[in-house]
């Protein structure tokens, strides 16, 4: 039935936005399930801020290892068999990580549940880039990412820390409390959603009888390798790799961080007792998250709009939100004056670190659909390094540059000089990138032939 009244018809790309939106909100939820009970964390493993920084790297390394691996499957294999697979090994690494019993043993889960959750990003737009066209493709990414990311750091930030809340007096599911409990929860969610995904998913259009997006966009057929290469021998696509770098950092840095800055905040500011404080604190990644829902695929429909309209880049684009991020980031190194301008800075952030989306829609059009899968695994194995290894340092950097008895603010300052930082290169890197574009456009204008005369 369900086929029968969708088969052959272009909406069925919606269909498949849908299960790709399901794959993502897996993909978030994962990465940060440690991030919103940090506290009780700590208490459990008798751990600080370095060792959470670890916890949250761990993954991330892990992830980025088998990027490409997960990418090149899904260009040979097609995305249907490899994104629900992945993740329903995922929601097993998951329930692991409820059982651990010491911070080592966490460590483990997490560099396990990062290996197999590398089948979910970069291979899902890849899909994406293959059911929608150019016009629209910021769009529809910034959709799949909104949603998904959205409704996985929902579950993270928000349910996680409440049901571990609900499951701290003596309730227990199969036998676990508090975050243990949360945690089997949420691994059994995402084995539904990974099953529901593999429903609704179809790897190309050619699938469903309709047109080739690829075929239709791209001049001529590229053998796979050479399609590779091309990628891979342009300097453009390592500068705006290190553009797609700073937003994962700021997409580690600000869901990681924000709990426990507002946690903090609210302890200090208010006679909150500490579970109040940690409810409270979440506020600020509440905010982050709206703005991520609202703002990234808005960016998305404005960059598809400005290049379609105006041929306004989407590498311009990206210069002026890494402009934007590095003043974000600033403003949270002083102290906030109210509870609402700390939600709307959290807001702003989550506009800004999560446009990445467009990035995502660059690879796809400036060098190859049929090889997004690759490329696109390639950036984010650069950007998963990095941001892994600035989440390693940030804990660190927050112990190094807090003054005893500064406040809240400049417990955390370390933290986001890190972002202001990567943001300031990345704006480099994208000026150099929107310059080579223009260089490349007046050397094809001077290339072209003139018409014949009459």
């Amino acid at each position: 039935m369900f086929e029968k009244f969708f088969w052959s018809k272009p909406s069925f790309r919606f269909i498949v936005l849908a299960g790709a939106v399901l794959i993502y909100t897996c993909s978030q939820a994962v990465r940060w399930n440690y991030a919103s009970i940090t506290p009780y964390l700590v208490t459990d493993f008798g751990i600080g801020k370095p060792e959470l920084g670890l916890l949250g790297s761990a993954f991330f390394y892990a992830y980025a290892a088998t990027q490409i691996p997960w990418g090149v499957a899904h260009d040979k294999l097609g995305g249907r068999s490899v994104l629900p697979a992945g993740f329903i090994i995922v929601s097993l690494f998951l329930a692991g990580f409820a059982t651990a019993a010491t911070f080592t043993q966490a460590m483990g889960w997490r560099v396990a549940i990062g290996f197999a959750s590398a089948s979910g990003f970069a291979p899902a737009n890849a899909l994406l880039s293959k059911w929608f066209e150019k016009k629209e493709r910021g769009f529809a990414l910034g959709i799949y990412s909104s949603l998904g990311g959205g409704l996985g750091e929902a579950m993270s930030f928000v349910l996680m820390p409440l049901i571990a809340l609900l499951l701290s007096d003596g309730r227990t599911i199969f036998g676990y409390a508090s975050w243990r409990g949360s945690t089997i929860i949420m691994a059994g969610t995402i084995l539904v959603m990974s099953l529901i995904a593999a429903f609704l998913l179809r790897s190309d259009p050619k699938d469903m009888g309709l047109e080739s997006i690829a075929a239709k966009e791209e001049k001529a057929a590229v053998p796979y390798k050479e399609a590779v290469w091309v990628a891979i021998k342009d300097p453009s696509f390592y500068l705006i790799t290190m553009c797609f770098s700073a937003f994962t950092v700021g997409c580690r840095l600000l869901p990681a961080w924000l709990p426990m800055y507002g946690t903090a905040m609210y302890l200090q500011t208010t006679d909150m007792s500490k579970a109040e404080a940690v409810l409270a604190g979440s506020i600020g990644v509440t905010m982050y998250i709206a703005g991520r829902l609202i703002g990234t695929p808005i960016v998305g429909k404005v960059s598809d709009y400005l290049l379609a309209k105006y041929n306004f880049s989407r590498n311009s684009m990206v210069a002026w939100l890494m402009a934007f991020s590095v003043a974000m980031f600033y403003a949270f190194t002083h102290p906030m004056p109210s509870v609402t301008l700390f939600a709307v800075l959290s807001f702003i952030g989550g506009v800004l670190v999560t446009a990445f989306p467009i990035i995502n829609a660059m690879c796809a059009e400036a060098w190859s659909i049929g090889a997004a899968g690759f490329n696109n695994a390639l950036m984010n194995t650069f950007g998963q390094i990095i941001a892994a290894t600035v989440l390693a340092m940030s804990g660190f950097w927050a112990v190094k540059y807090s003054v005893k008895g500064g406040g809240y603010w400049m417990e955390f300052a370390g933290i986001w000089y890190l972002g202001i930082l990567i943001f300031s290169l990345a704006f480099i890197a994208a000026m150099i990138t929107v310059y080579r574009e223009k260089q490349h456009r007046k050397a094809a204008v001077v290339e072209q032939p003139e018409p014949e005369a009459i």
